[in-house]
């Protein structure tokens, strides 16, 4: 890595192609922590070589949230809440929007109940997403019904359950989570966040496979099935809630066993 032409460290990553959108799929090396003699961790085992990273980093394969993103019901975040780049491309609603505030027609305006103007996505009516099914979308219509989802509940993860890089288990050679993270994950408010969640469709991961393999151009896409990606991350999470709300995960007997806690099971 490099700032102002000058080396700075290195990093390691899941793979050579890898596209970075979260926290625990790089881990920053600094030079002064003899960066090029470095271990990587199992999880992210490719070291960067510093001489070969763009400078400045290439993004032009991560999404940007448009106009025509909000549809009905929604309205754009706010722009210091809207965010610097997206897991894949286009990207989704949960990511660019809000959900709006009661509103109604007023002629050719859209207002709220203190008669504020609002935009005219708030006045119209939402229509969900239909769920997966390979055989009958494209890639276009199939990534917005896989990415859509799983978005939404990586940010309630994050929100409501606190999840974090830290919760990560950096011993493991895939997407797992430590103790803590599996403590975090059954907290009783964490929990209750699956009844706002709905149906958890546990086959995420194997979706995605499946359409990666039906578009292979989208390397976006094929990045976030790898050990690290945001499917592999959304369906540990998932199924780890899953367990907490069913009474399966017995707390107290836990004990730290790095790069076995809440693993994906295959």
């Amino acid at each position: 890595m490099f700032r102002g032409g000058k080396e700075i460290g290195t990093a390691c990553v899941a793979s050579e192609d890898a596209i970075i959108t979260m926290h625990w799929m790089v881990q920053c090396v600094p030079k002064w922590k003899k960066s090029l003699a470095y271990k990587c961790p199992n999880h992210l085992p490719l070291k960067c070589d510093p001489w070969r990273v763009q400078d400045p980093c290439d993004t032009s394969m991560l999404g940007k949230c448009d106009k025509e993103t909000c549809t009905g019901g929604r309205m754009s975040k706010k722009k210091s809440e809207l965010p610097r780049f997206c897991h894949l491309s286009p990207c989704t609603e949960p990511e660019c929007c809000d959900m709006c505030p009661p509103a109604k027609q007023d002629g050719d305006a859209c207002v709220g109940e203190d008669g504020a103007n609002l935009p005219q996505t708030c006045c119209e009516v939402h229509e969900d997403l239909d769920e997966f099914d390979g055989a009958s979308m494209d890639c276009n219509q199939g990534l917005a019904s896989l990415a859509t989802p799983t978005t939404m509940r990586l940010g309630m993860y994050q929100n409501a359950c606190g999840f974090n890089n830290g919760d990560v288990d950096t011993g493991a050679s895939s997407f797992s989570l430590t103790k803590n993270g599996v403590v975090k994950m059954c907290d009783p408010k964490c929990v209750a966040v699956k009844d706002q969640l709905g149906k958890i469709p546990l086959n995420v991961l194997s979706d995605a496979r499946e359409l990666a393999a039906q578009c292979p151009d989208n390397l976006a896409l094929q990045s976030q099935i790898s050990p690290v990606g945001v499917f592999t991350a959304a369906s540990v999470l998932d199924s780890t809630l899953e367990a907490c709300a069913a009474g399966d995960i017995d707390i107290d007997s836990i004990r730290e066993n790095r790069g076995s806690l809440g693993k994906l099971v295959e």
